[in-house]
């Protein structure tokens, strides 16, 4: 699907510098929807390493960072020269050289689709972020409500302020959530909940 989104993308692409342009070629080939495609990869697997002359480790994500930089090289090179051609009057060399950055413009925005599409957007909605203010609220008050204490013993009240050295612990056979110290946990009554 992504390969055939990325050669979708370029027959558009190619449509829409030749009603613009009117440039008679659009020289994309695969070879930057190939590109795009290591992209996704890098994407997926960033701590992959490949051996360099077989010796020297190199870890996708920078092999990708390396490309993307070439590759804007590349866009930045060819509008340059494409705009010079077309001010000296020379407009099919100048849609060429457009062709060419536009067709790494498209196969970039063919990955960045599919990048933002996968993506898990649900610890940034509106929700998710009230939901982890509220928690933390809670946690907040929770932590003034007991003097600053984590923990609190349900039977003696005793906090982990008063004596550094006492273990807590929840008790399994208790139906709730109730934390007893280690004076307690073994001679506390159990609480159940009555059906």
């Amino acid at each position: 699907m992504y390969f055939i989104s990325g050669w979708f993308l370029n027959i558009v692409a190619a449509f829409i510098l030749y009603g613009t342009l009117h440039s008679v070629q659009y020289l994309s080939g695969f070879q930057y929807i190939y590109w795009s495609m290591f992209f996704a990869f890098a994407t997926i697997n960033p701590n992959m390493e490949f051996l360099f002359w077989f010796v020297i480790p190199i870890k996708v994500k920078w092999l990708a960072i390396l490309d993307a930089v070439y590759l804007l090289y590349n866009v930045f090179q060819y509008v340059t020269t494409g705009i010079a051609c077309i001010n000296r009057g020379m407009t099919s060399v100048g849609g060429q050289y457009f062709s060419v950055a536009f067709a790494i413009l498209v196969a970039m925005a063919n990955f960045l689709i599919y990048f933002f599409a996968s993506r898990d957007y649900h610890r940034i909605s509106p929700s998710d972020i009230r939901r982890r203010q509220h928690f933390k609220k809670q946690v907040r008050d929770a932590g003034r409500q007991n003097g600053g204490a984590r923990h609190r013993c349900a039977v003696c009240g005793r906090t982990e302020l008063d004596d550094e050295n006492l273990d807590f612990r929840f008790c399994s056979k208790c139906d709730g959530n109730y934390e007893y110290c280690s004076d307690h946990l073994f001679t506390h009554q159990h609480v159940r909940k009555h059906d």
